[in-house]
């Protein structure tokens, strides 16, 4: 179940990418994610905690992860392949937990 879960993460993390293509505004978005999560981005703070969150029965990446992938994107880049991108994004993410 957990990889079904680390899977879906993928899915989650395009959503963000396409979101922001379409709106135009990454950093808005990451604003919006930051006010929702806020709590949340409190635990993941803690190193440990972060690590917890991406085996977590979630699908949805940890907050942290989403904020700081959204305000990397200054003004909406083409990506032609936003799954292909979100995959290596999330997979990268997690090993960067350790």
């Amino acid at each position: 179940m957990t990889v079904i879960y680390f899977i879906a993460k993928f899915f989650e993390a395009r959503a963000d990418i396409v979101s922001a293509i379409v709106i135009g505004q990454p950093g808005v978005l990451a604003e919006a994610l930051e006010k929702i999560g806020f709590k949340r981005l409190l635990y993941e703070r803690a190193p440990s905690y972060r690590f917890q969150e991406w085996i977590s029965m979630e699908p949805h990446p940890p907050i942290y992860f989403r904020v700081n992938r959204l305000e990397k994107l200054e003004t909406p880049v083409e990506i032609k392949h936003p799954f292909i991108q979100s995959a290596k994004d999330v997979t990268n993410g997690f090993l960067a937990s350790f």
